[in-house]
């Protein structure tokens, strides 16, 4: 968990003062670099999306709600499903938790 500092900064934690020109300068080296992360992520993100997918045997149950169901039932009728698996650990507090899933 991240704190508030309790003290002023002090001076040498400070990014240095430039002028308009240098500011600018290093803004649009930084926006180049930022938009390349995002053409990546984007890249990434559609390359997950044409994972091949896993047939699931129709015999196959799942625990919900209602207790014990045949997996199809939980599908409501929809072609595919997403699941996600969170690693929440009952009992332990939201410090002890994932952080990538909290």
């Amino acid at each position: 968990m991240r704190r508030l500092p309790t003290e002023p900064l002090e001076v040498s934690a400070l990014p240095p003062v430039a002028s308009r020109d240098k500011y600018e300068a290093a803004r649009a080296r930084l926006l180049a670099r930022e938009k390349a992360h995002t053409r990546e992520g984007d890249a990434i993100a559609a390359e997950r999306r044409r994972l091949p997918m896993i047939e699931i045997p129709a015999s196959v149950t799942v625990v919900g709600a209602k207790g014990e169901v045949p997996f199809l039932d939980v599908l409501e009728g929809r072609r595919m499903l997403v699941g996600y698996f969170h690693m929440w650990h009952d009992g332990e507090a939201w410090e002890g938790q994932c952080i990538g899933c909290t």
